[in-house]
């Protein structure tokens, strides 16, 4: 979007003022960012192929969606945009983390969001070359041979190891009970 404004901020996301977007690129200055990853009932991830066209990272892959938000727009709401605009979808949205990410290229602070989505995927092609779901590990596998964006690699690393931490401090939680703690069993009748 040609003219796109966005706020830049200070590391507690307090507005500091109102920029075009290629003035905060250009000039490393912090601005805000929505992240959606995006899940289906098989429990895949949607990725996608940047346009070759793109200034940053041309033909990388990037989870779900995401881009800067508006002035007077929250976290939220441009994460719901986003996915609208860049794949067709309306998921009820949960937040995850913050996530901040600065290179040569971007300098931006970000809320990371999840959503679920069982239908279809009407893809960007103005932003998108192709898209595709896969797993858990295929995203793993995609981090090691760096065809992510490096952002990417970045949240969704973060985003996978939360995922594996929370699965087993849940197996922690539950444990065998022991001879004493186990119900008494009657002897069976003859």
């Amino acid at each position: 979007m040609t003219g796109e404004r966005v706020e830049v901020i200070d590391p507690n996301f307090r507005v500091l003022e109102t920029v075009p977007r290629s003035t905060a690129i250009r000039d490393g200055l912090r601005f805000k960012l929505a992240i959606v990853i995006i899940k289906n009932n098989k429990n895949q991830f949607f990725v996608h192929q940047r346009k070759a066209s793109k200034k940053t990272f041309p033909l990388k892959w990037a989870i779900g969606a995401g881009g800067s938000v508006r002035p007077k727009e929250s976290f939220k709401e441009a994460a719901n945009r986003e996915s609208k605009e860049e794949l067709g979808v309306k998921a009820k949205l949960e937040y995850l983390f913050d996530f901040a990410f600065k290179s040569s290229h971007s300098h931006y602070k970000a809320k990371v969001f999840f959503g679920i989505h069982t239908g279809s995927i009407k893809l960007n092609k103005i932003e998108c070359e192709q898209g595709k779901w896969v797993t858990a590990s295929g995203l793993r596998k995609m981090i090691k041979q760096g065809v992510f964006c490096p952002d990417t690699a970045l949240f969704t690393t973060k985003y996978l190891d939360s995922m594996r931490k929370n699965s087993k401090s849940k197996k922690r939680l539950v444990k065998k009970p022991t001879k004493k703690e186990r119900p008494f069993k009657r002897p069976r009748r003859l």
